[in-house]
């Protein structure tokens, strides 16, 4: 009995531990192989400019987006608390050109 009490209580301590690492934004590396393998590769098909959109797609605090299909959504399960510089990003518009999504200068 104060065998499984210790055993719990390891499984206690160590999944607070987990959660309190998540919430300090550790993880956030692991978005992107995540992102790879649930939302897959961005989808950058297109029939009008009105289908394309700038959006993250990388799941990185600084990451200044590329064109993708509107529907296309990242999937970037653990979020980042840390406050980070990052450059301003470019004034850019997605446009479709030959069917696929790209970006151009405003």
């Amino acid at each position: 009995m104060k065998k499984i009490i210790i055993i719990l209580g390891m499984i206690i301590a160590l999944i607070i531990i987990v959660l309190a690492v998540n919430l300090s934004g550790y993880w956030t590396f692991l978005n992107w192989p995540i992102n790879k393998l649930v939302a897959k590769t961005p989808d950058q098909s297109c029939l009008l400019d009105a289908d394309c959109k700038i959006a993250p797609t990388t799941c990185g605090p600084c990451d200044c987006g590329q064109a993708v299909n509107k529907n296309w959504q990242p999937y970037c399960p653990l979020k980042s608390m840390q406050r980070v510089l990052c450059k301003t990003c470019p004034s850019f518009q997605a446009v479709c050109r030959k069917y696929a999504c790209r970006i151009e200068n405003k």
